[in-house]
């Protein structure tokens, strides 16, 4: 299993199943430690519905999740109300506090990362006909990858889910067309100029990426009515329609989703820079995304 699944699989299903089973069977020799035990199972549950990697366990899993560690808590309680008072704390309250007090700044600051401080620029959403998930977006490194990079750090990561809610069928298929969002039609999300395309890349088998042409295929527009370059990248081999030079409106038929370029798997990978170099690399800062005038987060939906 690719390590980013494992670690995933880890801290999304397997820590939040473990801390639900304590608090149920905890044999709690306090009330003093059932709360100790249901605040660190609690700030971790935040922690984990804010920053999971939920497309690939199926999005409505993290809502079952929340609602049993929730249901658990509650129904706990019955028992641990008439426990001794006193504050004595066993294995399971000490575990609690680690907890809690790791977890609980952690969910804070994932929350934080769903605002955003400042302006952006607004777009058309450049995806239809299906419900679209972020993968990675927001404002911090909890929430988006990319914020570590300050010329990408705004980027969104976006995929597809299918009927169960899930991006593919299957954790990590190796087929491409396993994955919802693969071979999906991009448009424009800008009135605008193109400046760059590439379209020559091969599109990767899961989980190989190329590292030295990081964009894959892609193209880059230049918006009209702003001082902004937009990227949509990791483009399907030989689907891009424009050329450079092209004058295009908000809506228009661009390429198709691929798996080009530095992509462990198929999406589509948008950003925006005030500038950009003779190369056309993002040289400028990073623009935050607005889409209708909301500003999209990791594990938000997007029904188009």
């Amino acid at each position: 299993m690719n390590l980013e699944i494992l670690k995933a699989f880890v801290m999304d299903l397997v820590l939040p199943s473990f801390l639900i089973v304590r608090v149920v069977l905890g044999n709690f020799i306090s009330t003093g430690e059932w709360l100790c035990m249901s605040l660190g199972a609690g700030s971790y549950g935040l922690y984990a519905f804010v920053t999971g990697g939920w497309d690939v366990w199926g999005y409505r899993v993290r809502d079952v999740m929340l609602t049993v560690l929730i249901l658990a808590v509650v129904s706990s309680f019955v028992g641990a109300k008439n426990l001794n008072p006193i504050m004595t704390i066993g294995v399971k309250g000490w575990l609690g506090i680690v907890f809690f007090f790791i977890f609980s700044p952690l969910a804070f600051f994932a929350f934080r990362g769903r605002k955003l401080r400042g302006t952006g620029i607004d777009l058309g959403f450049p995806l239809k006909n299906g419900l679209y998930h972020v993968a990675q977006g927001g404002s911090n490194i909890l929430v988006n990858v990319h914020y570590a990079n300050r010329r990408q750090r705004f980027a969104l990561d976006i995929v597809k889910l299918g009927r169960l809610g899930m991006r593919a069928k299957g954790i990590l298929p190796k087929r491409l067309d396993k994955y919802s969002i693969f071979g999906e039609t991009v448009y424009s999300p800008i009135d605008g100029t193109v400046v760059k395309v590439e379209n020559n890349q091969p599109d990767l088998t899961p989980p190989k990426m190329d590292k030295d042409r990081r964009l894959g295929n892609y193209v880059v527009l230049r918006s009209e009515s702003a001082s902004a370059y937009v990227f949509l990248v990791h483009l399907q081999q030989r689907s891009v329609l424009v050329r450079e030079g092209d004058t295009i409106q908000q809506g228009k038929p661009l390429a198709k989703v691929g798996n080009s370029g530095n992509s462990s798997e198929p999406h589509l990978h948008v950003h925006a820079t005030t500038a950009v170099n003779d190369t056309f690399e993002s040289v400028g800062e990073s623009i935050p995304l607005l889409f209708g005038a909301r500003f999209l987060k990791r594990n938000d939906v997007v029904r188009c």
